[in-house]
């Protein structure tokens, strides 16, 4: 998945994980890549997600929505 076409929102898996996303892709200057802040529904916690690991997602289909 491209980080920086992925709107606030979106439901994907990311490994063996459920993810939202709760914000819009911003700039981390400290880590110097994109991010995107994201709920984890399987663990149910926030966490932030880079845009090196958003490659391995894998958006889900509007019928699972």
């Amino acid at each position: 998945m491209n980080l920086l076409k992925t709107p606030k929102g979106t439901l994907f898996r990311l490994f063996r994980e459920t993810f939202v996303t709760t914000s819009e892709h911003y700039y981390c200057p400290h880590h110097g890549i994109h991010k995107v802040k994201a709920h984890n529904i399987t663990k149910g916690i926030d966490e932030e997600i880079g845009e090196v690991a958003m490659y391995g997602a894998h958006p889900l289909s509007k019928e699972t929505k």
